[in-house]
């Protein structure tokens, strides 16, 4: 029996009904499974971040480089990460420090050793950067125990002259070459220094929590502590 035309072309057009379901299924299906993927990719590192005490893997790395190679100094560990938490956790200096001990002991030790002798320039960056806070954490601690033992307030320059004589007393002699520059005068305008210098200054303090301001007013000191104390100016 012959079949008419319009009957073949219903056929088609069937066949391509059929052929345009399949694939929206499928498209969905695969939406879905993306969907599916990336949610259980962003659980999988919300409860890692969490382990972590809120630092992201990178962070992480650089926590227990500072850990590692500032002698296991719980204050310093603790202080580079709640730096980078600021705002995010609910965890003190003390408690983050207690975490990145936890990271540094659950660490395989080839890994630790990296931190100490660099095997590629991921493991050089991670050392920098741990080298390079703690540091800044040690300038800070020469401006805090200034302030608060000495009296005084160190300026701009002598506080990144310390900074920078930290780094060399680390090793880490390539780092703020500008800064450097700008420290023996290396720039053509004396401006240019001194703006430079001013600009870490500020960056320094905003991160490190420093005021600028007039220290409270103290009792006259005898002449030979005065004078000491004025060699620091």
């Amino acid at each position: 029996m012959a079949v008419s035309g319009c009957a073949r072309r219903g056929c088609v057009f069937a066949r391509l009904l059929k052929v345009c379901y399949q694939q929206t299924c499928s498209a969905q299906v695969d939406r879905t499974e993306q969907s599916l993927r990336t949610a259980l990719r962003d659980q999988r590192r919300e409860e890692q971040r969490a382990k972590q005490g809120g630092l992201n893997p990178h962070q992480a790395k650089v926590a227990v480089a500072v850990y590692i190679l500032s002698d296991y100094d719980l204050v310093i560990a603790g202080s580079f990460a709640l730096q980078k938490t600021r705002g995010s956790v609910s965890k003190s200096a003390e408690d983050l420090g207690n975490t990145v001990r936890d990271m540094s002991l659950a660490m395989p030790l080839d890994s630790l050793v990296r931190y100490l002798v660099p095997v590629d320039h991921k493991d050089e960056a991670i050392r920098a950067a741990a080298l390079k806070f703690i540091a800044q954490h040690k300038a800070y601690a020469y401006v805090a125990d200034a302030n608060t033992n000495k009296g005084v307030a160190p300026s701009s320059h002598d506080t990144a002259s310390e900074y920078i004589r930290q780094c060399d007393k680390l090793g880490v002699t390539t780092t703020e070459l500008s800064l450097r520059r700008a420290l023996d005068n290396g720039y053509t305008k004396p401006q240019t220094s001194r703006r430079r210098i001013r600009k870490w200054s500020q960056k320094f303090h905003v991160q490190w929590g420093l005021g600028f301001g007039p220290l409270r007013t103290r009792n006259p000191l005898p002449e030979a502590e005065l004078v000491e104390k004025a060699g620091l100016i």
